[in-house]
């Protein structure tokens, strides 16, 4: 079913005077047969602020520095110079 009936909401819903969140996925996830996954959406400066203090993210990141080829070129500026890189590492193998 790719809709609910506004009968089937109010029998769903009742006499609250209040729906929460958790209510709304619930009844989503029962009408509609999928799971819904709710997330915060995190604006640029929390999610920085959450991913600097993330000490596992800092170690790897310092570990992938640490073995990067310094004749690899970290930045690719186009996709020429991107497939040119990706054949080298093909005829590589």
């Amino acid at each position: 079913m790719d809709f609910i009936t506004q009968k089937a909401l109010d029998d769903y819903i009742g006499d609250k005077t209040i729906i929460e969140l958790k209510d709304l996925t619930k009844l989503i996830e029962e009408q509609f047969d999928v799971v819904f996954k709710i997330e915060k959406k995190l604006d640029i400066d929390e999610m920085t602020k959450m991913l600097s203090e993330d000490q596992i993210l800092i170690e790897k990141v310092k570990k992938a520095r640490e073995k990067r080829d310094p004749n690899f070129s970290s930045y690719l500026r186009n996709k020429d110079e991107f497939n040119k890189y990706l054949n080298e590492a093909h005829n590589a193998k």
